[in-house]
């Protein structure tokens, strides 16, 4: 625990799981270009640790690698990598930006979660998964750019990023998961577009600021699950797309500046949380 610094030799090829583990005074680390593989909590609660530059001959690192290195400012992840593994920046509470490389393919469980502050991520095109809570809890995040070829945005992918005030949804998706959008207390502006399919329960709840939400037509949506927009004080019209055949309990319920609402004459039976001062037009 009493390390600071270190220079790791050129021979070696592998740092193995829990190698620097909880090394909390580890400020200062030199990975050779000889290494190839990082391990599981390689470097898990180096809470020291502020800087690291990793040799683009790394194709591989694992999960929670970097977990809870909460000083952690810069950090590199090598053109080779094709997955960010599950919690592998978890809770690093100083990180402020990453560049994500064209070679990832995928970003894990967890992998960004409680980074609070990250500002800015672009996840480029060669993503084609999100894990759940990927982004979770990153509350200085302000704007995401999303790959387009991703299908789904999965539960609670950036749920409780309150300071997320821009977000463009692209055209390849097709579900928003469960949460995916929660808390999201800054976003004032959303638009669905018409390739999805499905919102599940709670996608934009509790969404405090939203005050516009525009489904692009012509509207592939089918459902809308319960508490969708739950608490989305600021929310005053919505116009729900013809293609809705089913809508789910308390959608718009605390829905405080809700007056109109227009829904398809076939969801004539609803129990969508509105209160008597609501315009319900149906079509």
């Amino acid at each position: 625990r009493s390390l600071e610094t270190i220079t790791i030799p050129s021979t070696v090829i592998k740092i193995e799981r829990n190698a620097f583990c909880e090394c909390i005074n580890l400020k200062e680390i030199a990975i050779p270009s000889s290494v190839k593989f990082i391990g599981s909590y390689a470097f898990w609660g180096c809470s020291s640790l502020s800087k690291i530059e990793i040799p683009p001959s790394v194709k591989k690192i694992c999960y929670g690698a970097f977990h809870h290195c909460k000083a952690l400012i810069q950090i590199n992840i090598p053109p080779k990598m094709k997955i960010i593994q599950d919690y592998l920046f978890y809770q690093c509470e100083s990180l402020k930006q990453i560049e994500i490389p064209p070679s990832v393919t995928m970003i894990g469980e967890y992998a960004f979660l409680a980074c609070t502050s990250l500002i800015d991520v672009k996840i480029p095109s060669s993503v084609t998964q999100i894990c759940d809570e990927a982004f979770q809890y990153c509350t200085s995040l302000k704007r995401i750019e999303i790959s387009s070829f991703i299908n789904k945005i999965p539960s609670l992918c950036f749920g409780y990023c309150k300071s997320l005030t821009e977000v463009k949804i692209p055209s390849s998706v097709e579900s928003i998961e469960n949460c995916a959008f929660q808390h999201c207390e800054s976003l004032e502006e959303i638009t669905i577009p018409s390739s999805i399919k499905l919102i599940e329960c709670c996608a934009f709840k509790e969404c405090s600021s939203l005050k516009n939400v525009t489904f692009e037509l012509p509207s592939s949506l089918e459902k809308i699950g319960n508490e969708t927009f739950q608490k989305c004080e600021l929310l005053k019209q919505i116009i729900i797309p013809s293609s809705v055949t089913s809508i789910g309990k308390d959608v718009f319920n605390e829905c405080f500046s809700l007056t109109q609402i227009s829904i398809p004459s076939s969801l004539s039976e609803l129990n969508i949380g509105i209160d008597s001062k609501t315009n319900i037009i149906f079509y």
